[in-house]
Parts: structure tokens; C-alpha cells; sequence
């Protein structure tokens, strides 16, 4: 995110703080709601604005398939560092 703003034209500061806000944000969000995270992003897609058009094009891209395969990684190297003496 902090690579497109700035390619984009905004300075590092001004992409920095865009995107700590965007992801506090988001976190407050999902901390405030009772939906399940995908209830919520299904809102947003659903009401069909600039985010929805992001996810759509994210999801295209293989995001959902990326974020998944990272999971998998990340939760393999977590089972052998439990078997780490």
C-alpha cells in the first residue's frame, strides 16, 4: 500500500499515515461489529462503492488465493517452531 500511494504521488508521510489509518480503521470496525468479517465485506461489496470495486479487482488479481497460501505458510512454520527444543 505504501509502494502504490507514493507511486502514486504522495509523499512517504502522507503514505504512511494514509495507510496506518485505513488499517486502525479497519480494525476498529471489525472490534465495534458483531458480523462475521466476510458478512461485513460482503456489505461493502454489495453496496457496490470504491471499496467494493478494490475488493472485486483484488479478488481477480488472486488475492483470496495469495492471503491463503501465506496462512498456510505462515501457520506451517508456526507447527515447527513448537517443535523447536
Amino acid at each position: 500500500m505504501m509502494e502504490h500511494a507514493v507511486g502514486h504521488g504522495l509523499s512517504v508521510d502522507t503514505a504512511r499515515r494514509a495507510v496506518i489509518a485505513l488499517l486502525m480503521g479497519t480494525g476498529r470496525l471489525l472490534e465495534k461489529r458483531q458480523e462475521c468479517p466476510n458478512d461485513i465485506v460482503r456489505a461493502f461489496v454489495d453496496y457496490r462503492g470504491v471499496t467494493a470495486a478494490a475488493i472485486e479487482e483484488m479478488r481477480a488479481a488472486g488475492f483470496n488465493d495469495a492471503v491463503s497460501r501465506g496462512l498456510s505458510v505462515a501457520f506451517k512454520k508456526s507447527e515447527s517452531m513448537g517443535d523447536s527444543p
